[in-house]
């Protein structure tokens, strides 16, 4: 059974929810909304609701829109550097995990670039004035130098890759990443991007090793790609090769099983060798993996490969802790920045 906020939330964000009661729009349930990552288009999606309008609900939504829009300014302003930069350089680059069903907030943006060109990325913006940091002693654990994290004041935050090992461990061959890329038309602007079955494992395999939990963002963005009938004979022969099947296919069921539950009428695309998972409890957003879940994780990664990462494994452990004591409101790995101001005030 669905919890009655998240189901309120998916329903505006669906535009499956018609008449709406502007008391039931209360501080609570827009934190709801942005903890899952989909505050501002939810607020778009009700401003279009003729019962918002001309209430003290609607300057409240439009506050909060005029700030979101300031971030997807600066999220613009920052792609577009990062396209004029690298270009001016001939440096081939991917901007990755930009595939979103819905428009949202974000505080970094996530670059790909061939280890060949690396270091002269890394100068390149260093000369353009960006402070370069390492991400090694991330708690989410990665590999030596995989990853810088790149900082102007003017700018949103540049992860800069040239590979991706959330827990110091890789899930894909990073030469596929450059294969079938696409252009993405975001406006005035054009940049590349994977193609749909390298995002699909980024976006995955990113919720998996390093949150473990489902915002309704990841949920709607992992729907929109399994509609889209992606190739899953190269998905699965990279889960395959680097020990993460089995909870590929457990999450997939998961996920399929929530989308039952939410949208029991749409028919999906078959998925090769999965079946929904059976959902115990209250079904809310942001979704918890359960922590049997999560120990299958660790064990499929030890037995196949013969090690985990033991701070990550701890650091997983200390954030479920540290959520759940604070009523789920200190979510791991979440930064609210854009709206925290803003939403205490309301």
């Amino acid at each position: 059974m669905m919890e009655n906020e998240s189901k309120f939330i998916f329903e505006i964000l669906t535009k499956r929810k018609g008449d709406v009661s502007p008391s039931f729009i209360t501080t609570t349930l827009l934190r709801r909304a942005s903890d899952n990552r989909v505050l501002y288009a939810f607020c778009k999606n009700l401003l279009n609701l003729k019962e918002i309008q001309n209430t003290s609900v609607e300057e409240k939504l439009i506050r909060i829109i005029q700030t979101g829009d300031v971030w997807l300014d600066k999220s613009r302003k920052t792609l577009s550097f990062i396209q004029k930069t690298l270009e001016r350089e001939n440096i081939p680059y991917l901007v990755v995990k930009t595939h979103k069903e819905v428009t949202f907030v974000t505080y970094d943006i996530d670059v790909f670039i061939d280890i060949d060109n690396y270091q002269k990325a890394k100068e390149l913006f260093r000369r353009e004035g960006l402070q370069i940091y390492s991400h090694d002693g991330s708690l989410g654990g990665r590999l030596k130098d995989r990853q810088v994290n790149c900082v102007r004041e003017d700018l949103i935050m540049i992860d800069l890759h040239h590979d991706f090992t959330w827990q110091k461990i890789k899930y894909l061959d990073t030469g596929l990443i450059w294969q079938k890329a696409d252009i993405c038309a975001d406006k005035e602007l054009n940049y590349p991007v994977p193609s749909l079955e390298m995002e699909f494992i980024l976006n995955l395999v990113h919720m998996l090793y390093e949150r473990y939990y489902l915002t309704l963002l990841d949920f709607l963005t992992i729907i929109s790609f399994i509609r889209k009938k992606l190739d899953w004979n190269i998905i699965f022969e990279q889960a395959e090769k680097y020990a993460w099947i089995d909870i590929l296919k457990r999450s997939l069921g998961i996920i399929l099983s929530i989308q039952k539950e939410l949208q029991p009428q749409e028919e999906l695309p078959l998925l090769p060798n999965i079946e929904n998972s059976e959902l115990k409890g209250y079904l809310e957003f942001p979704y918890f993996f359960s922590t049997f879940f999560v120990m299958r994780l660790y064990e499929e990664r030890l037995t196949k490969k013969g090690h985990i990462d033991l701070i990550a494994f701890a650091y997983y452990f200390y954030t479920r802790s540290k959520c759940y004591l604070s009523g789920r409101k200190a979510l791991p790995y979440f930064s609210n920045e854009a709206y925290r101001e803003i939403l205490t005030k309301l």
